[in-house]
């Protein structure tokens, strides 16, 4: 007979005439697991390492959107859809391909810099990995330690779902205006939400008082993170993507299920150095200011520096990567000329660049590396005049008088008054 069938796996398609409307498997073994009890109220066949259901299913399938539900035949803790797509059949497998780090561990850079390096992962197909500093939330959620107050909003990835804090002290989730979760804290005086990074979720007073919480709170380790997923559940989340608590979908008396995971993988640790650290254009890992090495700010104060970072594959999971950035010196005197020695005519050189905002180099009298020439580098001068021994035609190496007079000034003796001639005469 005809069959018409749409990602689906037909083992034995013999004798059948099939209309296939695209993804269906024929002539293969399923790969399932025995009928048994892998979670939920029904027995269930799950998938078997290499079955081809896995990640088959219809690549534009949402949990929790159209005909797509949250969460497969077993219910709740167990997603619809993990990994790179839907898989075929009623029971999704929770396994799943892990990010996996290709940027190093371990670099140097150059102090007086920003730039670290670009992070990156082995490709995998259809994966889609966002990278985060240690701690920190994705866009649209509330990390750790964070507070939600009068009038603020998460909203869920598709912007279906809204997650506000209102001002009669409910906290209320809406799709297209409904309510799908609520609190029932209104009129107990509330003002604020926050995601305390054990994992409890507290709606509180402005005295204080706790009128609602989670419960959901048990690792001081945990960065938990406060959410609100496309179908409309609020999710308090763990730093590896584990739910801890997550709101029953059409409660709106504050019901919900806290979920205890496995314990945290080691890898799971905020380094010492985490929060001098940022992420910018996705990828690039940046110090928020440039390390100086002279004045070392790293835990040990050794210019070695640990940052914890986080490659987020979304349903794939979390991979975190602690990475040893090393600082080493720069050349930090006043010899433009690279003459070996620090004198006027070096001097000379840092006033032709003077006022350059960036690409200056240390010809153009940049002394400290930063890019540009400016009073910076006039005091790294200042410091090192003086410093080097080979003699200088017609003025002596640390002579500041001597310059005075070559320009037609009057005999003077201090540096200072060296860089006013200087500057004066040329500016």
């Amino acid at each position: 007979g005809g069959v018409t069938s749409s990602y689906s796996l037909i083992q034995d398609p013999v004798g059948a005439t099939i209309n296939d409307l695209g993804g269906t498997i024929t002539g293969q073994n399923p790969n399932l697991g025995p009928l048994a009890n892998n979670g939920g109220a029904t027995l269930t066949h799950l998938p078997a390492g290499g079955s081809p259901v896995v990640d088959a299913g219809n690549p534009a399938a949402i949990p929790g959107q159209g005909v797509t539900p949250a969460f497969d035949q077993r219910g709740i803790g167990f997603d619809r859809v993990r990994g790179t797509a839907i898989d075929i059949g009623a029971v999704e497998d929770q396994s799943s391909t892990l990010p996996v780090f290709s940027s190093p561990a371990a670099v140097s850079v150059a102090e007086n810099t920003t730039a670290v390096q670009t992070l990156s992962v082995v490709n995998i197909p259809n994966q889609s990995v966002d990278f985060r500093i240690f701690g920190q939330a994705p866009v649209g959620e509330l990390g750790p330690g964070g507070s939600l107050n009068i009038a603020q909003t998460i909203i869920s990835p598709d912007g279906s779902a809204v997650l506000v804090m209102q001002g009669d002290g409910n906290l209320v989730v809406y799709i297209s205006g409904l309510p799908t979760w609520a609190s029932a804290t209104n009129g107990s005086g509330a003002i604020r939400t926050t995601i305390q990074p054990d994992g409890n979720l507290t709606i509180t007073t402005a005295g204080d008082s706790i009128v609602y919480q989670t419960n959901s709170g048990s690792d001081a380790g945990s960065f938990a993170r406060l959410r609100v997923d496309n179908a409309g559940f609020p999710e308090v989340v763990r730093v590896d993507g584990e739910v801890l608590w997550r709101g029953t979908l059409g409660n709106t008396a504050g019901g919900g299920t806290v979920f205890t995971p496995a314990p945290l993988a080691p890898g799971f640790v905020q380094a010492a150095d985490t929060g001098s650290f940022q992420i910018v254009g996705g990828n690039q890992l940046q110090f928020l200011a440039p390390p100086d090495f002279e004045a070392p700010t790293d835990s040990d104060s050794d210019n070695v520096y640990e940052v914890t970072v986080l490659a987020d594959g979304g349903t794939d999971g979390v991979t975190p990567q602690t990475i040893s950035v090393t600082v080493s010196d720069l050349l930090e005197n006043g010899d433009f000329d690279e003459d070996q020695d620090v004198d006027v005519f070096d001097l000379l050189a840092l006033q032709r660049g003077f006022g350059i905002s960036s690409g200056a180099t240390r010809s153009d009298g940049d002394a400290d590396n930063d890019g540009d020439v400016d009073s910076d580098d006039l005091g790294v001068w200042d410091a090192t005049f003086g410093e080097g021994a080979l003699p200088v035609t017609g003025v002596s190496a640390g002579s500041a008088s001597g310059l005075a007079n070559a320009l037609g000034y009057s005999t003077q003796d201090e540096e200072e008054d060296l860089i006013d001639a200087v500057f004066g005469r040329w500016s």
